[in-house]
């Protein structure tokens, strides 16, 4: 018999920005490391033969931060990936429901009939996650392991080993949040579940929460300095016709603005102004126009993105979940990691 801890990786950039990020490499974010390390934790006073992940970076990580203080090393499987989600890898929620309506309904609920350009059937999916966790069962029989994994192939394969097909599957509430673990026993050809999607390791505020709007998301456009924009309210706005302005929407109504300052190639970017609707405030959605601007910056070589912070409040916020961390007097500065889509 072979006992699998089946973990889904700490919250990540994606999960943060409300993006799709499927073969697309993100890092965790500050509170995916929180999440991470409470995972450790966990797996303190357990025995582990070996610790296998998916090849991807928030995958890596999350394995790292059970296997590092145990001195083991972290073997990475590619059958264990994400989806390849094709034309909708790392594209905003808010996008995706504009461009494809419904579509993010069929993929959730309805995985049978469900494709994207040059993405991946979730059929094929979830029969190379099964295999790879049996190939991994197989090769450590009489021993325990942990193997990190993402949400949506863990809940697939989850279905599948329970014999359900994907046409009975769909993300009706019993979903894996970040670092969630099941407990598998693989048994000749047999599978028990001991439990499944806990994450009782995870005190209230390191639980992955999104709000009704958060999972709507965003989607983004320039804006024009002629463009109207509601900012009643708002002081001390840069002169609309400097630097990049990126608009953000919620269903539609004005939700967000940012203006990014030009910037020399190589150069640390720097956010001249944040601006979120008074209405749409306190619904957890602050954060979502800093993943597109840290892909906008990303894509004119910016190693980093800087922001002026007086208010202890704004520091404290962008601090904790985008990684912004004090460089002299009032200014913030966050890096920007490159990063690319996996190849096959």
């Amino acid at each position: 018999m072979t006992t699998v801890y089946l973990i889904r990786h700490a919250q990540c950039d994606g999960n943060l920005y409300r993006q799709y990020d499927g073969w697309y490499n993100t890092p965790l974010t500050p509170l995916g490391r929180q999440q991470a390390a409470a995972l450790a934790r966990r797996f303190e006073t357990i025995h582990l033969d070996a610790v296998y992940s998916s090849d991807q970076t928030r995958a890596m990580e999350t394995a790292c931060a059970v296997a590092g203080p145990k001195g083991m090393a972290v073997q990475p499987h590619r059958g264990l990936r994400e989806t390849n989600l094709g034309i909708w890898d790392h594209m905003d929620w808010g996008d995706i429901r504009a461009l494809w309506p419904g579509q993010t309904e069929v993929y959730a609920k309805q995985m049978h009939i469900w494709k994207a350009l040059g993405a991946e059937r979730l059929r094929d999916v979830g029969c190379r996650v099964v295999d790879a966790l049996w190939e991994i069962a197989r090769a450590n029989d009489g021993k325990t392991v942990a193997v990190v994994s993402h949400g949506d192939v863990i809940q697939m394969a989850v279905g599948l080993l329970r014999g359900k097909t994907l046409e009975q599957l769909g993300h009706t509430g019993n979903y894996s949040t970040n670092t969630a673990v099941t407990k598998l026993e693989f048994d000749g050809g047999q599978v028990r579940f001991v439990f499944e999607y806990d994450f009782t390791h995870l005190p209230p505020e390191l639980v992955s929460r999104f709000e009704n709007d958060q999972k709507w998301g965003m989607r983004y456009r320039l804006l024009g300095f002629n463009d109207a924009f509601p900012l009643e309210g708002a002081e001390n706005v840069p002169d609309r016709t400097e630097g990049i302005w990126i608009a953000g929407y919620l269903r539609d109504e004005p939700a967000a603005l940012v203006q990014l300052r030009s910037t020399a190639c190589g150069e640390p970017g720097e956010i001249g102004f944040y601006w979120i609707v008074p209405e749409f405030r306190g619904r957890r959605i602050g954060i979502q126009p800093m993943g597109k601007v840290v892909d906008t910056l990303r894509a004119l070589g910016a190693p980093s993105v800087r922001i002026c912070l007086k208010d202890e409040k704004m520091r404290d916020y962008f601090a904790k979940r985008d990684d912004f961390h004090p460089i002299g007097g009032d200014v913030w500065e966050r890096p920007i990691p490159p990063l690319a889509v996996l190849e096959p």
